[in-house]
């Protein structure tokens, strides 16, 4: 992506390697479920999403921040799984995200 690299792992977390200062970068605060990251994808807008074992997240280039999508029972509009494994996107645009585990 650009001068980034971007790294996943299954139990040490999510990192960047910026090819410009020649630095590697952890991307979250340390959490036991944050660290397994099985999925980063980059769809066809350019935005990067990253499946942990307890959420989504998506990458904000404007602001360099993360949005953290989670599942949350009470809430319809919540994504509706755990452990997200794999991603991919359809030819029209749309967004399909498995998940190992389904509550």
């Amino acid at each position: 992506d650009g001068d980034k690299y971007w790294i996943s792992t299954l139990g040490s977390g999510f990192f960047w390697y910026d090819k410009k200062t020649k630095s590697l970068i952890r991307s979250f605060q340390y959490d036991v479920y944050e660290d397994y990251v099985h999925f980063i994808y980059k769809d066809n807008q350019n935005n990067i999403w990253v499946g942990c074992a307890n959420s989504l997240k998506l990458y904000n280039r404007q602001k360099d921040i993360f949005y953290y999508y989670y599942y949350d029972e009470k809430n319809k509009k919540s994504i509706h799984f755990h452990c997200l494994i794999y991603c991919f996107e359809a030819y029209f645009g749309k967004l399909h995200i498995y998940s190992f585990l389904k509550f």
